[in-house]
Order: structure tokens, then C-alpha cells, then sequence
């Protein structure tokens, strides 16, 4: 009679092929996770921007609306727009890029603040306005995203 020994187990060889595979998929999920962090708050950080640009786009045309196309005034330097609005009692109203960087709305005299500190103004601009088109259009880059608003005036 003969005996036969059976091994059960992995081999040396074995062992090195599966610690190897091992290896590769976690790097790949190191990898994997480390890109979408990474993804996460750059898509974080456009999510504010566009929010901010949003909010002062809203503001900028709610303050337009039912401006007068009389008594509109555009100052090129620095960059200001005044006009009355016969829509509302708050009249005149302001809207410049103060001395901080910041895009400011003037109702009454009231400065109110519309950007954060969130994002980086980088320019406003205020096209010249022309009676017989009776267009104003305001132009601003916020976080090098160049954004227009035009609004025609009655």
C-alpha cells in the first residue's frame, strides 16, 4: 500500500502573484480616490463662482428693472452706474466696484456689498449708455469668468 501525501496550501509563487495583483488594485483605488477629492473641490470652488455670478447678475437686473431711461449715468473711472428707478421709492442707485474689489450696490446711499470674499472681482465695466438705443449693458469677470447683462431700458 502507498501512502500519498497531500499538501494543501499556496506556493511560494502563488503567494508573490497574489500579493502582486493585491498591490496593483490598491494603488489603483489610492489613485482613484486621491482624483476624486481632488475633482471634488475644484467642482466646489465653480459651484461658488457661478452662485456668486448668479446672485450679482439677479441684483444688477432686479435693480434695472423699470429704470428710468432718463437721469442714467455712466462713469467710466472707476466704473459706476447711477440711475432712478420709477418702479421703486429707492432711488438713485449706485452700483460700482468699490475700492476693495468688491461689486457694491448704492440704494439711498445704503452701500450693500454683492460679492463674498469667497471670489476674486477682477473687473466691472458699464457700457456707455446711448439714449436713442436705450440699452445699458454691465460686463464683469469674476474668477476669470467674463459675464454680460444687458437690459434695455424704457
Amino acid at each position: 500500500m502507498s501512502i500519498k501525501n497531500k499538501q494543501s496550501g499556496f506556493t511560494l509563487i502563488e503567494m508573490i502573484i497574489y500579493i502582486a495583483l493585491f498591490s496593483i488594485i490598491m494603488g489603483g483605488l489610492v489613485v482613484t480616490s486621491y482624483q476624486l477629492s481632488q475633482n471634488a473641490g475644484k467642482t466646489s470652488s465653480k459651484v461658488v463662482t457661478q452662485e456668486e455670478i448668479n446672485f450679482v447678475l439677479k441684483k444688477i437686473d432686479w435693480a434695472l428693472t423699470g429704470a428710468s431711461s432718463s437721469g442714467v449715468v455712466v462713469i467710466v473711472s472707476p466704473p459706476e452706474l447711477r440711475f432712478t428707478n420709477t418702479n421703486f421709492s429707492i432711488t438713485p442707485i449706485s452700483i460700482k466696484l468699490n475700492a476693495t474689489n468688491d461689486i457694491e450696490m448704492a440704494i439711498n446711499g445704503a452701500a450693500n456689498i454683492l460679492t463674498t470674499k469667497n471670489v476674486k472681482v477682477e473687473s466691472l465695466v458699464f457700457s456707455p449708455y446711448n439714449s436713442n438705443t436705450k440699452i445699458i449693458s454691465a460686463s464683469f469677470k469674476i474668477d476669470g469668468i467674463t459675464t454680460t447683462l444687458t437690459k434695455y431700458l424704457r
